[in-house]
This record gives structure tokens, C-alpha cells and sequence, in this order.
């Protein structure tokens, strides 16, 4: 996993990360090779409303096309394209809040082959928020932290309808750059135009959370009736269920989704050591993959929000430990 860092611009972020990324070329070449003309067509389509309404995130992307030597418009069809029709991201999210302590918590679950592109990134950008995020699709995040204890992750839904517009990735990435709390999060999220399905949950260090189901044609907003909220890979609300695909749970979503449901709705306390042992799976399936599958927790996020700790494990949270960041300097509300 990188640990990479980024100031100045957003077209400088972008020329870096390119630069950078000429050591996995093969890797990049391989998926450009994927983009055929129903994708371009989108890509093209996302491209032009990115333009209008983040058009930071657009300047890195020509910042990391010409670092790569690409054509702009075949690289940015494969990064709004994600999500959309390519799949294979799960992941579990959960936000908890007691009388001391505020945390969130993220496995991050995908293919293996993907390791050797994971980043926690650094991102201290002009007229941005700076903050810390991670991802296995370069400038996109999935998910973060900014300076104000702003975290939001996402967890990829199989989409039964998409529409040319802002990914998953691209959402959580804008909503770190540009939002303090939960409230800004939501009023941001109502006027972008989403193309993928997805869950973003939020919280902030004032205690405040927010579930986000959404896709290109409804958004569902959820507070929490107790102190928690969490989601895997499925809609659950009954406003969201007729946009769910009818498709065989391999991937033990319901099942990661029981297993913090359960544990969080018992626990009275929550802390680092609590949140870090259920993304462990301490309390029931959250991240057991055998080591020769295919699948596995690329990183595990804790984030402690009213402390201001950032902790990451880079790789499966049974198998290594977690590690408190200290790149992000915070700054109060």
C-alpha cells in the first residue's frame, strides 16, 4: 500500500500520481483496454458534468493522464466508469457514538490482484479541505477523514440502473474537499448528479451521523434510531429495496451487515479497541477470507473523531495490525 502525499494543485496531485503510477503501467494498460464505445460514450458524458460540478477533480485527472502519457479521454471513461460497470468492491462501514467517544470504521474488501495499487493518500490541495483518504482507484476515495473530523466511506450496490454522472469514488472524494460536517455532506450529495449505487455513510465529531443510499435516481437519507449506523453491500431501507439486484450473496454482505448490527446494537461503550476488534471479526464474519482466495481486506480505517486519531491497517486486520496516522492536521469548526 502507498502512503502517498499531495499539495500545491490539483493538476500537480494529478502529474505526480501519474508519474508515479508508470510503475504499475501494465496494470493501467490493461484496463484502458477494457473502455469500449458504450463506455467511452459514458465516460465522455461523466466527464462533461464533472466539468460543471467538480471540475478540481477533472485537473487532476488531466494531471494524471499526461503523467501517464494517456489521452485524457479514454483514462477519465475508465475512472467514471467504475463502479458503474465494473464491480467487485465490498466493503463494511459502521459509525458509532457514545458518551466519550465518537469512531468510524471501515473494511475495505476486494480482489487481491488490486494490493499493489491500494493508497493512503495525503491531500493538502488548494482552495481544498485536506484530508486523508484511501483507495484502490487512484484519485478516487473511498474512504477519509478531513481537517474539520469530517470521515465518509462508501460501500459499493450492484446497480440495477446507472446514468453518466459522479461515481461513488468521486463523491466521497468531493465530499472531503469540500464539506465540515454531516449537514454540508447531505446538502452536497442533493445536488450532484450520481451515476453508480452506492451507501455513503457520515459522521462528524459533533456526534452527528447520516446514512446516504443512493443512485442516479433516488436518494435516501437515514439517521440513526440508536447511536449506530452501518451497511455492507445492499440497500435495507423499503424506500431503496426495488433498486436491489436479485443476486446470490457471495460476498457475505447480509452476513457483515448482521454481524455490526448485532455487536453495536449491545455495546453501550465504544472505543479504538472495540471498533478495531469487530472490523477484526472478533464478534462474527467481518473479514475471514482464506489466504489463498481471491478476495480479501486490503485495509482496515479507524477513525476516532472527537480525538482526532487516525489509525490504518495496511491488509487484512487478522493478519496485521493498525497503525496511528499523523499526516492530517486538524483544525476546529
Amino acid at each position: 500500500m502507498y502512503h502517498s502525499r499531495f499539495g500545491s494543485s490539483h493538476y500537480n496531485a494529478g502529474l505526480k500520481y501519474g508519474l508515479k503510477l508508470k510503475n504499475n503501467r501494465k496494470y493501467i494498460d490493461e484496463k484502458l483496454k477494457l473502455i469500449n464505445a458504450e463506455m467511452m460514450d459514458f465516460g465522455i458524458k461523466s466527464l462533461l458534468i464533472c466539468k460543471k460540478e467538480y471540475p478540481e477533480f477533472l485537473d487532476e485527472l488531466k494531471g494524471i493522464s499526461d503523467g501517464l502519457k494517456v489521452d485524457l479521454s479514454y483514462f477519465s471513461s475508465f475512472i467514471f466508469c467504475m463502479y458503474n460497470f465494473m464491480f467487485n468492491n465490498y466493503c463494511s462501514c459502521f459509525a458509532f457514538k457514545d458518551c466519550e467517544n465518537i469512531i468510524y470504521g471501515r473494511n475495505s474488501d476486494y480482489l487481491v490482484e488490486f494490493k499493489n495499487v491500494c493508497d493512503s493518500c495525503y491531500y493538502h490541495l488548494d482552495n481544498s479541505y485536506s484530508f486523508v483518504g484511501n483507495t484502490t482507484a487512484m484519485s478516487e476515495i473511498e474512504d477519509g477523514v478531513n481537517e474539520y473530523g469530517f470521515a465518509v466511506g462508501l460501500t459499493f450496490v450492484y446497480p440495477s440502473l446507472i446514468n453518466p454522472g459522479l461515481n461513488s469514488g468521486v463523491i466521497v472524494r468531493n465530499l472531503l474537499e469540500k464539506c465540515r460536517d454531516v449537514n454540508e455532506g447531505i446538502e452536497k450529495i442533493k445536488n450532484l448528479t450520481i451515476s453508480s449505487s452506492q451507501n455513503i455513510l457520515m459522521a462528524d465529531k459533533n456526534g452527528d451521523m447520516a446514512l446516504v443510499e443512493c443512485n442516479c435516481e433516488k436518494i435516501n437519507i437515514i439517521r440513526p434510531k440508536n447511536n449506530f449506523l452501518c451497511c455492507s453491500n445492499d440497500f435495507n431501507s423499503i424506500k431503496m429495496k426495488k433498486y436491489s439486484c436479485s443476486i446470490e450473496d457471495e460476498i457475505h454482505s447480509r452476513e457483515r451487515y448482521r454481524t455490526m448490527y448485532n455487536f453495536l446494537l449491545k455495546q453501550k461503550k465504544c472505543s479504538f479497541e472495540y471498533a478495531s476488534s469487530l472490523l477484526k471479526g472478533k464478534y462474527g464474519f467481518m473479514c475471514d477470507y482464506d489466504k489463498h482466495s481471491k478476495m480479501d481486506t486490503l485495509w482496515s480505517s479507524v477513525y476516532v473523531l472527537n480525538k482526532n486519531e487516525v489509525y490504518i491497517c495496511d491488509g487484512n486486520p487478522k493478519r496485521k495490525i493498525y497503525k496511528m496516522d499523523k499526516r492530517l492536521k486538524y483544525k476546529e469548526l
